[in-house]
């Protein structure tokens, strides 16, 4: 299958989530840390998850890195290594030191990414 197809299906899967803009993740972040239950912060973190989804699919399929097209990596991986790293920069708090979402993915973040794309476990060979 090919990179555009799967990025046009995971944009459609996730099309149906409900959208958080950048203040209202930073808002349900904030209620997570101060949520004493621990089903209840479970419940809200997925949310948070699943609401800011869209901004690693939009900035995947925005195609400005090599290695979106670059024939050693599957498409499927490089989507769960940037969905692994966007939930690992969530559980962190960076949503609470930036103002956009794109401030995200900086140089730490590609460099995490970049890490794991080039572990044996994902090179295609």
């Amino acid at each position: 299958m090919n990179s555009k197809l799967i990025l046009d299906e995971l944009k459609q899967s996730i099309s149906k989530l409900e959208k958080l803009k950048i203040d209202e993740a930073k808002e349900l972040y904030r209620d997570i840390q101060n949520e004493k239950n621990l089903e209840i912060k479970k419940d809200k973190f997925s949310k948070l998850i699943e609401g800011t989804l869209y901004v690693v699919a939009n900035h995947i399929s925005s195609d400005k890195y090599c290695f979106f097209n670059s024939a050693f990596y599957d498409m499927n991986d490089i989507i769960s290594i940037f969905n692994e790293t966007w939930i690992e920069k969530l559980m962190e708090g960076r949503l609470l030191e930036v103002n956009y979402f794109s401030l995200i993915f900086d140089n730490y973040f590609y460099s995490i990414v970049s890490d794991r794309l080039l572990s044996d476990k994902y090179r295609i060979h």
